[in-house]
């Protein structure tokens, strides 16, 4: 079967890469031939993004920092799609609106709407996204482990939303609550299904690093990974207790906007790459994390772990951690270090059920 994937591709956040080619490599274990959609929010990373919040500038200084911003934002996406190509996932060519994908004529056996969070118009700055609603499609739509993030779509746009996916013939999100979100729309069937990252062991992970050497252990850590600024002050008090009671060395991936190293790590990595993240995670002793995928590696490659409450969009790690019983893991606002040891065994018990009914979702909707 021939599927078109349309998921979020167009940022440099490791975890939206890793999902991608999850999903990518999980269908061709399946048997199919997968293309994934090069779409570009232009209304989120391109030019017209910067005309708009510099609208009140000088027409010249005004256009030369859109310039800027687009060429910036051209070569972070860039980065994410030389991991994926170079893992072998093939692309559509490149668009940058509806109105330019609208113009061409698609022949696929099945359209699928992919993990990340493509249905919360919170993050996609409030603007309605038809693309990630399959809108253009001339054929079966599926939604695999869709994301919501949020708890509730906004009112203006909940008709657009319920006629879109009435059109799809199977539906599985990400979170529990999102099964309750679209329910309460009159959007029924709704399966809830795992994260992508998920589906594959961490063999298989490591299988994908590779020849990729630039990390060597040389002495046990704490790893800390946030996506959050607003977090890390927290996430740096918790750490600094965790490691000193463990005899933990402190590593950081730099994920956050204005971050920069403390006094209090020892190992500090700027521009991650999705292979050096694998390989982070992989060797940790310990983990705390502000982070949907820093959880969901946590617990696949069975992490002794802390998931420090996001500023935003914290339903999907809730959900994760409520499904596999580990909801004492999640902090929020609270130095109080949960003392318990996690209990792998019967979390691999639980995900491994989970991993079938999602694999079991994936056979029936192709």
């Amino acid at each position: 079967m021939r599927i078109l994937l349309v998921t979020i591709i167009d940022n440099n956040n490791i975890g939206t890469s890793l999902q991608t080619y999850a999903t990518v490599k999980k269908l061709e274990q399946m048997g199919h031939d997968v293309v994934v959609l090069d779409y570009i929010r232009d209304y989120l990373f391109g030019r017209q993004y910067a005309l708009n919040l510099w609208k009140d500038r000088p027409w010249m200084i005004r256009h030369l920092f859109a310039l800027y911003y687009s060429w910036i934002n051209r070569h972070k996406d860039y980065k994410v799609k030389r991991f994926l190509q170079n893992k072998g996932v093939q692309f559509t060519k490149t668009y940058h609106s509806l109105h330019e994908i609208e113009k061409d004529d698609f022949n696929y056996d099945l359209y699928m709407t992919g993990s990340d969070q493509v249905w919360n118009i919170s993050h996609n700055n409030n603007h309605f996204d038809n693309v990630y609603f399959l809108s253009f499609a001339k054929g079966e739509k599926v939604a695999f482990s869709a994301s919501i993030g949020t708890e509730s779509f906004p009112n203006e746009h909940v008709d657009s939303i319920k006629k879109y996916l009435s059109e799809y013939h199977f539906i599985s999100v990400r979170e529990n609550k999102a099964v309750d979100i679209l329910n309460s729309i009159g959007i029924n069937n709704v399966q809830h299904v795992l994260d992508p990252t998920l589906l594959l062991t961490k063999e298989e992970w490591l299988q994908i690093v590779g020849e990729y050497n630039k990390f060597s252990k040389t002495s046990p850590y704490l790893l800390i990974y946030s996506v959050e600024d607003k977090c890390n002050n927290l996430i740096h008090e918790i750490a600094l207790k965790v490691a000193k009671e463990n005899n933990l060395s402190i590593y950081e991936i730099n994920a956050a906007k204005n971050i920069r190293k403390r006094q209090d790590v020892d190992c500090f990595f700027t521009n991650c790459s999705p292979e050096l993240f694998i390989q982070l995670f992989a060797n940790a002793d310990y983990s705390i994390v502000s982070s949907f995928h820093g959880t969901a590696f946590s617990v696949n490659f069975n992490i002794p772990f802390l998931s420090v409450a996001p500023d935003r969009f914290s339903s999907r790690v809730k959900s994760l951690l409520s499904s596999l019983g580990l909801e004492e893991r999640y902090i929020n606002n609270d130095i109080n270090v949960p003392m318990s040891i996690i209990d792998y065994k019967d979390v691999n018990n639980k995900l491994y059920d989970m991993i079938k009914d999602t694999e079991s979702f994936l056979s029936t909707v192709c």
